[in-house]
C-alpha cells in the first residue's frame, strides 16, 4: 500500500488553487440571493422574473460545462479556466450597468457560459486526478470552497448593498474576481496521470465497474435534478422569505450565512465520511437530512432554533454534492470520469435552476413561500426514492459473481 506521502507534492497546491477558484466561482451565482430583493424593488420586477436569471444561469452552466469539459480534456485545464477567470469580472461589470430584464438575463448568460462553466467542472476534474489515496478528503475540501465562497461573496455584497447600493456591489465583486481568479488560473498544472507519469496508487477503485457508466450517470443525473431543486429554494429565497416575515434584512442575511458557513464544515466532514461509508450511502443520508430540515423552515419562529436549523441544513445540503462527486469516482471507470462528472453536474444545475425559478414563480402565484418550500420537500422525497433504488441496484450487482478473464 502506498504511503501517505504518495500524493504528488503539487497535489496539495492544486487543492488550494482549486478550492479558491471554486469558492469564487460558485459564490458569484448564489449571490443573487442578496441581490434579488433590491433589484426587483428598484425596477418593479416580479420575483419570479428576477429569480429566472438564476435559472438561466444554472441551465447555461450545465450545458456549457459539458463543452468546456471536452475542451479541457483536449487542450488542458489551464487555458479553459483562464477564459472563465477573465469572463467572470467582465460579466459582473455588465451586471452593474443593467437597466432591463433582457440585459440582466444576457449578463447572466455571459457569466454562466463563459465564466462559471469554464472554471467549475475542469477544476474539479483536474484536482480530483491529483489524488489517489485521499480522493474523498480532497474532494470534500474542494467542495467546501463552494459554500465558503457563498459566505464571503454574500457577506461582501450584502454590506456594500446596504451602504452603496447593488450596482456598487457588482463592481466590487468584479475587482475581487479579477485580482483573485486570473493569477490562480496561470498556476494550474496537468495531473501526473494525464501527463503519463507513473504514480503509486493511481489505479482507480472503479477499474472493474459494477454497473455500466451510462447507467450510473443516468441514475445520478435524475437524482440530482430533484436533489438540487430541493436545495436551491432556500439558497435563492431564504433572505426574501425571512424579510417577508418581518425580519430585518441584515438578520436575514446572517441566517443565510449560517447555512453557507455550516456548508463549509459539512463538505469537509462528508469528504472524510465518504472515505469510510462510501459515496452512495453518504448521498442518501445527507439527502434525507436536507429534506427533513427544509420542512421545518417555515414553522420555526425562534431565532436560536432558526440558526440551529440553518446550520444543520447547511451540513446536509452541502454534503450532498461531495457525496455525488465521490459516487462518480467510485462507480465510473477512470477513462470516462471527467465526462461523467460533466453530465451529472449539468443535470444538477438544471435542478438548481428549476428550484430557484419555481420558488419565485410559486411565490408570485400564491403570495406566500409555503407552497415553494413544500414543493421542495416533495422533490427531496423523489430524490430519496431514486437514490435508494440505485443503492439496491449496486448491492445486487455486488452479489453477482465477477467474470474471470479467459485464459
Amino acid at each position: 500500500m502506498p504511503s501517505s506521502g504518495s500524493e504528488p507534492r503539487y497535489a496539495w497546491v492544486m487543492l488550494v488553487i482549486g478550492t479558491v477558484l471554486v469558492a469564487l466561482n460558485l459564490g458569484v451565482l448564489s449571490s443573487l440571493s442578496v441581490f434579488l430583493k433590491p433589484i426587483s424593488q428598484e425596477f418593479g420586477w416580479p420575483r419570479g422574473a428576477t429569480a429566472l436569471a438564476y435559472t438561466i444561469g444554472a441551465v447555461t452552466i450545465g450545458i456549457a460545462g459539458v463543452l468546456w469539459g471536452r475542451l479541457a480534456d483536449r487542450y488542458g485545464t489551464r487555458p479553459v479556466v483562464l477564459v472563465g477567470a477573465i469572463a467572470q469580472p467582465t460579466a459582473l461589470v455588465l451586471l452593474a450597468g443593467i437597466s432591463s430584464l433582457p440585459q440582466f438575463y444576457a449578463a447572466y448568460v455571459v457569466l454562466a457560459a463563459l465564466g462559471v462553466a469554464a472554471v467549475n467542472v475542469p477544476t474539479i476534474a483536474n484536482v480530483g486526478l491529483w489524488f489517489h489515496r485521499h480522493q474523498g478528503t480532497a474532494l470534500g475540501v474542494l467542495s467546501a470552497g463552494g459554500p465558503l465562497g457563498q459566505i464571503l461573496v454574500a457577506f461582501v455584497a450584502g454590506h456594500v448593498i446596504v451602504s452603496y447600493g447593488w450596482r456598487a456591489a457588482y463592481l466590487t465583486l468584479a475587482v475581487i474576481y479579477a485580482v483573485g481568479s486570473i493569477p490562480l488560473a496561470f498556476m494550474i498544472r496537468t495531473p501526473p496521470v494525464l501527463a503519463g507519469a507513473q504514480v503509486p496508487g493511481a489505479v482507480a477503485r472503479a477499474s472493474h465497474p459494477l454497473l455500466p457508466a451510462p447507467l450510473v450517470v443516468a441514475w445520478l443525473s435524475l437524482a440530482t435534478v430533484f436533489c438540487c431543486a430541493t436545495m436551491s429554494v432556500p439558497i435563492v429565497h431564504t433572505v426574501a422569505m425571512l424579510t417577508d416575515r418581518g425580519m430585518p434584512y441584515t438578520d436575514a442575511v446572517r441566517v443565510f450565512l449560517v447555512i453557507m458557513g455550516a456548508g463549509v464544515f459539512g463538505r469537509v466532514l462528508l469528504g472524510r465520511i465518504t472515505d469510510h461509508l462510501g459515496g452512495l450511502h453518504s448521498y442518501f443520508w445527507t439527502s434525507l437530512l436536507q429534506t427533513v430540515l427544509l420542512f421545518w423552515f417555515l414553522r420555526v419562529e425562534s431565532m436560536p432554533v432558526l440558526y440551529a436549523l440553518s446550520a444543520l441544513f447547511g451540513i446536509g445540503y452541502s454534503g450532498v454534492m461531495t457525496a455525488v462527486w465521490v459516487c462518480i469516482r467510485e462507480l465510473v471507470e477512470p477513462k470516462v470520469v471527467a465526462m461523467s462528472l460533466a453530465v451529472v453536474v449539468m443535470f444538477a444545475w438544471f435542478g438548481m435552476g428549476l428550484g430557484g425559478w419555481h420558488g419565485g414563480h410559486a411565490y408570485d402565484r400564491t403570495g406566500s413561500y409555503t407552497r415553494p418550500y413544500l414543493d421542495a420537500v416533495g422533490a427531496g422525497a423523489v430524490n430519496l426514492v431514486i437514490v435508494g433504488a440505485l443503492i439496491r441496484r449496486v448491492s445486487r450487482a455486488r452479489t453477482l459473481p465477477v467474470a474471470q478473464p479467459a485464459g
